[in-house]
């Protein structure tokens, strides 16, 4: 499974949901979370474009709890994030683009999976920098030059696989 941006956010909010069962007749072998879309009230890299995220999110989706609601902020009801240590799939990778708003918002969620106790040999994880791209365009766009690496390497782990 792979989504980027807010796509990113969809996709983490799935594989959080396939840990509650066990026994499902889906599994999600790994998962791509590109230029992750996570917010939260606590400062985390540069102010000024904290500031921007959290004025986009409010504006999109007004609560009472604001940026720190569980949809924009996968850490707000979990103690250091140990909760992506039974993420619902087996591999991860985290691609933060250099240039991206929200870059420092994927490099602490990949901290916090690398810190959160995630075991067994087969659960892997990992991040791929991107310097200076801000599109999310390594999916969907062919010319890019690094979506070959990224597909022939990821692709192949990054499939649904349905028993029975």
């Amino acid at each position: 499974m792979a989504g980027d941006s807010c796509g990113e956010n969809v996709s983490h909010h799935f594989v959080m949901k396939l840990k509650e069962d066990p026994g499902r007749a889906v599994r999600i072998r790994g998962v791509a979370m590109i230029h992750p879309y996570f917010c939260g009230k606590e400062p985390n890299g540069d102010e000024f474009r904290k500031a921007m995220v959290d004025n986009w999110w409010l504006f999109v989706c007004p609560s009472e709890k604001g940026c720190d609601g569980p949809l924009i902020n996968p850490f707000v009801d979990e103690e250091n994030g140990s909760g992506l240590a039974e993420l619902g799939c087996e591999r991860v990778i985290v691609v933060v683009a250099g240039n991206d708003i929200l870059k420092d918002r994927g490099r602490l969620y990949y901290e916090k999976l690398v810190g959160s106790g995630r075991r067994g040999g087969k659960k892997k994880k990992s991040i791929w920098r991107r310097n200076g791209k801000i599109t999310c365009s390594i999916l969907s766009n062919p010319i890019v030059r690094r979506r070959r690496v990224f597909l022939s390497v990821w692709l192949p782990s990054l499939t649904i696989i349905r028993d029975g």
